[in-house]
């Protein structure tokens, strides 16, 4: 038969205080250890069910993804024509659009390319831009250097890369480049997506980047200005559905 406080006081044990709660404390505490661990994995559950949930951003995906199928193969002068993207860069980027696009001008002669890849998760656009994806295909970064530009109400932070290679023949890009952080800004590096990349309120909204890409030497600053200049502002609605973000 077992013995609680009150049978000790029955059988004539007298108990002080301090005796009595030390044995209450024993006779409780195997149950207190379980108890608090419920209570802590329910808290935890529930936190969790409150977290956002990738479907959550599939509105915001979709919106952007119909952006995209409205974008103009023909800018003026310039008539563009898509390029294939690589099945690997695919598979490690997981996008929501990809576009790869060629656009010559049948006046001129010049060409450019521009690129845009936006990601349903911030994670997977992390690691990718222009310092670490062109020395991987065998180019090296000869030059860097910040610009600033307002288009269509939407100021751009970028960054111009420079880079060459004489390993089969001599080749030599100009990449001016920028990031699209929803609900953010544009900006010119990736500090800001590596903040989301580790949000996780924000990452399921991804982000984005986008390339201005020229290969004729011949080309100077204001001529590629005035060229990068034209190809963003006819991608503007795209990259403005990419900035509102959840629609606030």
């Amino acid at each position: 038969m077992g013995i609680d406080s009150g049978d000790a006081i029955h059988v004539g044990v007298r108990l002080t205080d301090d005796e009595y709660g030390l044995m209450r404390n024993k006779l409780t505490m195997p149950w207190m250890a379980p108890l608090l661990a419920l209570m802590l994995l329910g808290a935890l559950g529930a936190e969790t069910m409150r977290r956002p949930q990738p479907e959550a951003a599939d509105p915001y995906h979709a919106r952007v993804a119909a952006a995209a199928e409205d974008l103009p193969k023909q800018i003026g002068d310039w008539v563009g024509t898509d390029e294939p993207i690589r099945r690997a860069a695919v598979q490690m980027l997981k996008p929501n659009v990809i576009y790869n696009r060629v656009y010559y001008n049948s006046r001129t002669g010049q060409r450019v390319v521009v690129l845009i890849v936006q990601c349903k998760d911030a994670r997977d656009i992390a690691g990718h831009y222009p310092p670490i994806c062109y020395p991987g295909s065998g180019l090296n970064e000869q030059a860097r250097e910040p610009f600033d530009r307002t288009l269509d109400n939407v100021t751009i932070h970028g960054m111009q890369y420079v880079f060459a290679s004489d390993a089969f023949g001599s080749q030599r890009l100009t990449v001016d480049n920028f990031i699209l952080v929803p609900d953010h800004e544009v900006v010119r590096d990736m500090k800001a997506v590596y903040a989301r990349a580790w949000d996780f309120l924000k990452r399921f909204f991804g982000a984005a980047q986008v390339q201005v890409v020229f290969s004729d030497p011949k080309l100077d600053d204001a001529e590629r200005e005035e060229i990068f200049n034209t190809m963003i502002e006819a991608h503007m609605p795209l990259i403005k559905a990419i900035l509102q973000g959840e629609g606030k």
